[in-house]
């Protein structure tokens, strides 16, 4: 079964895989090596991060302009459910929210045969 943990786990690997990264406290951070692109370089939780993060995000922040990026996160909102919160609380404005479509494998109907 897929759950939001998995799929967590599978984008950073893939982003890793594309990406320079770098990890500060509880969450990874990707750079693409040549180009600062917004939706190239961006952040994703390694776990559910919990208290305080102002120490973290602080150090996010220094490293994406080191490196000429915007700082920005990339989650899924079910593996880390108060980070948009304590994203905001901290000066990130969100950009997009796009939802989770699942369909378990005793639901899946294969779609019909083009006439």
């Amino acid at each position: 079964m897929i759950t939001p943990a998995r799929l967590e786990a599978y984008m950073r690997r893939v982003a890793a895989i594309l990406y320079q990264s770098q990890s500060i406290g509880p969450f990874a951070l990707y750079f693409h090596p040549n180009n600062a692109l917004r939706h190239f370089n961006y952040a994703k939780p390694l776990r559910p991060p919990e208290g305080d993060l102002h120490v973290e995000l602080d150090a996010i922040r220094v490293a994406y302009v080191a490196r000429q990026r915007l700082p920005r996160f990339e989650f899924i909102e079910e593996f880390a459910p108060t980070l948009a919160a304590a994203l905001e609380a901290a000066g990130f404005s969100r950009e997009a929210k796009q939802s989770l479509m699942v369909c378990e494998r005793e639901e899946f109907l294969s779609a019909p045969e083009p006439a």
